[in-house]
């Protein structure tokens, strides 16, 4: 998964150099994360980009569902477009998105799966309901610089994921254990 350039700004030819350049320089698949507000991928332009060999897909995050619906609307039948907003998969999967790429999804892979199945099956309140009791443990995810939170959440189910890289602090027991009764009080553990 490779984002845009940051920082700098680019125009639709130097991104589809870009990515022209990496998905020949290696041998795997390429999802594009994009998330750089400065430097967006439009639907337009994945359009363009679904055709270089090696290009798999695309992590639609920046812009919110407007755009995610965007991107489907052009893009679905060429390639590959994943949601990506922890707090709203359901809906991603029920706008056609083949997935989601999120924090949420380490966190819950069981949980995730199941709105997935839900959405599926036509469920849409059910995934919803699972959906919103994800989001709580979101919230408390927010307090923590990214990935603490989720690194915590985690522990709290007792799967040790080690620690944040530095200059990123873990969280401490206090926080681990607010984890935990949150889980416990909603039945997710």
């Amino acid at each position: 998964m490779i984002t845009p350039i940051f920082y700098f700004t680019n125009n639709d030819a130097g991104n589809l150099a870009y990515y022209r350049e990496i998905c020949s320089a290696v041998d795997l698949p390429v999802i594009i994360y994009n998330v750089i507000a400065q430097n967006p991928i439009s639907p337009e332009l994945m359009e363009r980009l679904s055709e270089i060999q090696g290009m798999y897909g695309i992590k639609q995050s920046v812009g919110g569902l407007h755009s995610l619906a965007r991107m489907l609307l052009r893009c679905a039948d060429k390639t590959k477009v994943f949601g990506a907003q922890d707090d709203l998969a359901y809906l991603s999967f029920a706008m056609g998105a083949v997935g989601s790429i999120s924090a949420i999804h380490s966190v819950f892979p069981r949980e995730s799966v199941q709105i997935w199945d839900y959405v599926k099956a036509g469920s849409i309140e059910k995934a919803r309901l699972l959906q919103d009791k994800l989001l709580a443990v979101m919230q408390v995810m927010e307090k923590y610089p990214f990935p603490s939170g989720v690194s915590a959440a985690i522990t709290a189910q007792g799967r040790d994921c080690g620690v944040p890289r530095r200059p990123i602090m873990p969280v401490g027991d206090d926080g681990i254990s607010e984890f935990r009764r949150l889980m416990e009080r909603l039945e997710l553990i």
